[in-house]
């Protein structure tokens, strides 16, 4: 089984796939983050067959003691154990959105426990200060970053913010 780290939000990551697509793709959509750190977490990716469902948002289902979670989408079914910083994910297609959305929703539970989260926003960087502009999508984030000529782009969707 082959392996991409990448960090994110300061925590370094790897994915682990015997689909040799997913890492590509991982590779190609995640080129800015490519790391050779040792990985706190650890994230197998595989398929799951019948496909997409008709599910309707993002599922979160906990085990009650809070250290294992069982998440399901549409295009996604996964697990993840926070005490041993694991998951595994079953894609109902290999393809970059449900791999987003996989890693927007691990990632938003990772950096739980590392004093961060992930927030819908616009970040820019100036003069050695962040600014963050969160709103709803069709609000005016990506404008805003535009008429920011002076300040460095972080990101104009989602950013992830630590203490």
């Amino acid at each position: 089984m082959d392996t991409v780290a990448l960090e994110i939000g300061g925590i370094c990551t790897s994915i682990q796939s015997a689909h040799a697509e997913v890492l590509r793709l991982v590779q190609a959509r995640y080129a800015g983050f490519l790391s050779h750190a040792v990985p706190a977490w650890r994230l197998r990716v595989g398929t799951r067959p019948g496909g997409r469902t008709s599910l309707v948002g993002v599922v979160v289902r906990g085990d009650g003691d809070g250290g294992h979670l069982q998440l399901e989408r549409h295009d996604f079914v996964a697990t993840i154990d926070l005490g041993e910083r694991r998951a595994t994910v079953a894609l109902a297609e290999i393809d970059e959105i449900a791999v987003d959305s996989f890693l927007r929703v691990a990632f938003s539970l990772i950096l739980l426990e590392a004093d961060g989260l992930v927030v819908h926003a616009a970040s820019l960087a100036r003069d050695g200060r962040g600014y963050l502009f969160p709103g709803r999508s069709g609000s005016g984030k990506t404008t805003l970053a535009r008429l920011s000529p002076d300040a460095r782009l972080l990101s104009d969707e989602l950013s992830i913010v630590r203490l």
